[in-house]
């Protein structure tokens, strides 16, 4: 499978030099991004389920009215 490219992001200096300053020694701006999308990713999907879970328990609850 060809692998993708996530878009470039123009952003204020400042934020490039925060990210900079808290990248881990050999780590490179490539590797964080991917594994800051890869954590944004996941946390969406568990909001996801989530929120799926209480719609799927608020309508148990007012079917039966047992919570």
């Amino acid at each position: 499978m060809k692998t993708a490219v996530i878009p470039q992001v123009r952003v204020e200096p400042e934020l490039r030099a925060d990210l900079d300053a808290v990248l881990h020694p050999g780590e490179t701006l490539t590797e964080f991004v991917e594994a800051s999308v890869r954590r944004a990713i996941e946390f969406r999907r568990v909001q996801t389920d989530f929120a799926a879970r209480c719609d799927a328990s608020l309508a148990a609850y007012e079917r039966s009215g047992v919570s």
